[in-house]
Formats: structure tokens, C-alpha cells, sequence
């Protein structure tokens, strides 16, 4: 007697196994015979296709499944490179159907192109399956920049994706088209797509706005949105003027450096090329800001040529102009005391004359008017770091033709209120072997 089981094909795993035939009959049982079917692998991963996933989403999971029997063994790869068996979430078997899925997570676009492959290992056969994980991206997001009013502002993207097709520019959420005016857009396709926005004729309301790019297909342009980028505008220095101060006086706000920029920018003030500490930069309203010095005396350290620089960090683009903290003239002639002559003798008077700019010296004579002639009559010594000029007059016989009043004028080029800003130190030499003093 001859027995045939036949095994469907489209039981599949299922219909492996080991299988006994046994001989009976109505007196007997006749010994068993024993024989195995196995089920070579196949694998089905889920999804089937390639995986595409956004920049920064999680991709979820990948599902392998395999019919087989024996039971085989199931692995993931990723690139070729085994993925440790603590990596992979779930695995799980019913009947001769046996799955492993693995967790991708979240993804960056350094993965796109990764080939993730499970294989299956029964005995001496091995199947592998494979699927490619495609992450759409922007490449290049839009990144701030700095500009000038009335200049142009260039922000670039770059995209790459399964699902990228065209690319958009979105101003505060706006859809903005080249209008030959105010937006021009080059677009190109090199490794993706790439967008160039430029917006002409710079205004400092440009820097309030948000820009961004914006990626997709045809049918769905809206899939990919970009970081966000702000276009920082500087605006001109509207005053930095020079300003004149007594020695002894107070530096008040009428010495600042105001300008008009948007967001706030960084200033550095500089007084002959060092900077100054303590200042601070302080809104105005609508775009205005304004830097000051320090509450501070006047003195010949305070005054020089102050330089405000007004930048954003990182940018080669600047505002810069420079202002004179000036000081009206002062004069002063030592000796101070009287000095009485009783015989002929070499007699010197000094004159230091204080001031920014350096102001110059002449000596007059009650007599003879502008002392031009006098042959010990030293040349002025100016000195523009300590802001002084040192004048000496000297006489080597002092006697009667000596006598009379000797003045020292600091001459400046500053004015004050509306007349040159002179100042007068007095000197008298009295006739008759006597020299006095009287400032």
C-alpha cells in the first residue's frame, strides 16, 4: 500500500514540520517511518519601498518578516554593519511566520542613502532584503546677514529630497515672487535644488521681518519649511559732532553718537583709539539708538578725538565717524610771585598754554605790541598729548627798557559764543629795576 500527503504551495511555512506515516490495519500496527519538510526563507520588510523621512522626524520602524521552518535566524544591518541585538525592538514568532522590527528613531539628513538590511540565516541559506532610507532636508537653511539702507541683501537655500521639487520664499509668511522691484529669485538645479532671494533697496523695516524657504512638489509646494533668517540693516550715523567743554565741567548727552539700525547693534566707542569702558547703547524709538560717555569732569584726559563704530558681530559691514571732545583754551605764566630787579640779571618768564586743539602762544608788550623781535624769545613746544603748548620769554639783562606788561594769549581755533575762544594770562615787569606778576 502506497501513501502520498501532498504539501500546497500555498500553505507556505506552514506546511513544513516533521511528518510520521504508520502501517495499521485491522489486527496490527506496523512501525513508523519518519520524514522533515523544510520551508526555505523568504522575507517580506515593511515598508516595502524606500523610506523617506524629513529631516529631524522620527522614521519609526522597519518590520521584517519571514516565513520558514525550521525557525531561522534574524538580523539587522545598517550599511552593512550588524546592529547590536539591544537596538532592535521587538521580535516575535506564530507558527513557522517569524518577525524582528527594528526602531530607525529620528534622523538627520548625514543618513540619507543608508541602506538598512535584515537578513535571515537558515542553516546554510541566507536571504537578505533591502530598503533605503531617503531623508528630504534642506542643505543649506537660509542664514542672517547684514546689510545697508539702501543696499541689497542676497539669502540663499538649498534642498534635497525625494519629495523636492520646487523652492519657495516666504517673507513674515507671505509667498514673495520676483517682481524685478523689491525681490529678485535666481533659482538652479545642482545636487538639489537651490534658491537665491535678494531684496533690493534695503529698508530698516526689512530687518523686522522673518524670511524663509520653503520646499515641495508641484502638486504640494508647502512640504519643507526652512530655519528662519533676519536681515540686520544698518542705517547711518545721524550725529556725532565735535563739542567744547570748560576744564572742570561736566560731559552731558550733547556728546553722543546716534544713530538709526535695526535689531540693535553692537557700538564701540573709542577715544584716540582705545576703547571706552562704561558706555551703554540706549533705544530712541522707532530704529534710533544713541551711545554716550560715562558722567564724567572734563579734564585734558577726557578730550581727544572720539571714534563710534556701530557693527553687528561677524559682519565686515560698519558704520563709523569720528568727533572732536574738545577744550577751550587756558593760559597760565610762572613765576607767580613778584620779582624786583636791583641789578641787571637774566630774567625768564613761562608761559603754559592748556587746551584740545593744541592752541598756540603769543606774547604781546604793552609798548611794542606782538613780541616778535626779542632775540631770546624761545619757539613755542607744543605737546598734543598732554594738550599744551610751553612758551618761554626770556630776557639775559633785564633792565629799565624792560619794564612794562607782558601778556600771554592761548590762541585756539575754537570759538565761543560766536568769538574766537582766546584766553589772556597777564605778566607786568615794573620799570625801575622792579618785575611783577598779576594773572
Amino acid at each position: 500500500v502506497t501513501s502520498i500527503v501532498s504539501i500546497a504551495n500555498n500553505e507556505g511555512a506552514d506546511g513544513g514540520g516533521n511528518y510520521t506515516c504508520t502501517p495499521r490495519n485491522s489486527e496490527s500496527t506496523g512501525a513508523s517511518s519518519h520524514a522533515a519538510v523544510n520551508v526555505y526563507p523568504d522575507i517580506v520588510i515593511y515598508p516595502s519601498n524606500n523610506l523617506t523621512v524629513r529631516d529631524g522626524d522620527d522614521a519609526g520602524h522597519l518590520q521584517c518578516v519571514t516565513n520558514a521552518y525550521p525557525k531561522p535566524i534574524i538580523t539587522w544591518k545598517k550599511s552593512d554593519v550588524p546592529i547590536s541585538d539591544s537596538l532592535v525592538n521587538r521580535t516575535y514568532s506564530v507558527s513557522n511566520r517569524f518577525g524582528r522590527d527594528l526602531a530607525v528613531g529620528t534622523v538627520s539628513f548625514s543618513e540619507n542613502g543608508t541602506v538598512y538590511s535584515c537578513v535571515v540565516v537558515q542553516g546554510s541559506t541566507v536571504v537578505t532584503e533591502s530598503v533605503i532610507l531617503r531623508v528630504e532636508a534642506f542643505t543649506l537653511s537660509p542664514q542672517p546677514v547684514v546689510g545697508v539702507v539702501g543696499g541689497d541683501a542676497t539669502l540663499t537655500c538649498k534642498a534635497n529630497g525625494p519629495s523636492v521639487e520646487v523652492l519657495q520664499w516666504a517673507v513674515n509668511g507671505t509667498h514673495v515672487t520676483a517682481d524685478g522691484v523689491k525681490y529678485s529669485i535666481v533659482e538652479k538645479a545642482q545636487n538639489g535644488k537651490h534658491s537665491t532671494l535678494t531684496i533690493k533697496q534695503l529698508q530698516l523695516s526689512d530687518g523686522t521681518a522673518e524670511y524663509r524657504c520653503i520646499a515641495g512638489t508641484v502638486a504640494k509646494p508647502s512640504i519643507l519649511t526652512s530655519k528662519s533668517a533676519m536681515i540686520s540693516v544698518l542705517g547711518e550715523i545721524t550725529s556725532f559732532n565735535d563739542k567744547a567743554y570748560d576744564i572742570g565741567g561736566t560731559v552731558d548727552d550733547s556728546f553722543s553718537c546716534l544713530f538709526t539700525a535695526y535689531p540693535k547693534p553692537n557700538v564701540l566707542l573709542q577715544q584716540d583709539g582705545k576703547l571706552v569702558a562704561g558706555t551703554s547703547v540706549q533705544s530712541k524709538g522707532s530704529f534710533m539708538y544713541s551711545v554716550n560717555l560715562p558722567s564724567m569732569a572734563v579734564t585734558v584726559n577726557t578730550s581727544g578725538l572720539y571714534r563710534c563704530v556701530v557693527s553687528y558681530f561677524g559682519a565686515s559691514v560698519k558704520l563709523n565717524r569720528t568727533a572732536q571732545l574738545q577744550i577751550f583754551p587756558t593760559a597760565t605764566i610762572t613765576p607767580t610771585a613778584a620779582v624786583t630787579i636791583t641789578t641787571p640779571r637774566t630774567v625768564q618768564l613761562r608761559c603754559v598754554a592748556v587746551g584740545f586743539p593744541v592752541p598756540s602762544v603769543t606774547w604781546f608788550h604793552s609798548r611794542r605790541s606782538e613780541v616778535a623781535n626779542v632775540t631770546d624769545h624761545s619757539s613755542p613746544s607744543s605737546d598734543s598729548t598732554n594738550r599744551q603748548t610751553v612758551s618761554i620769554l626770556k630776557f639775559a639783562d633785564a633792565y629799565l627798557n624792560a619794564g612794562g606788561e607782558y601778556k600771554c594769549v592761548a590762541t585756539s581755533v575754537l570759538q565761543k559764543n560766536g568769538m574766537a575762544a582766546n584766553f589772556t594770562s597777564a605778566s607786568t615787569l615794573v620799570q625801575g629795576y622792579v618785575l611783577s606778576y598779576a594773572a
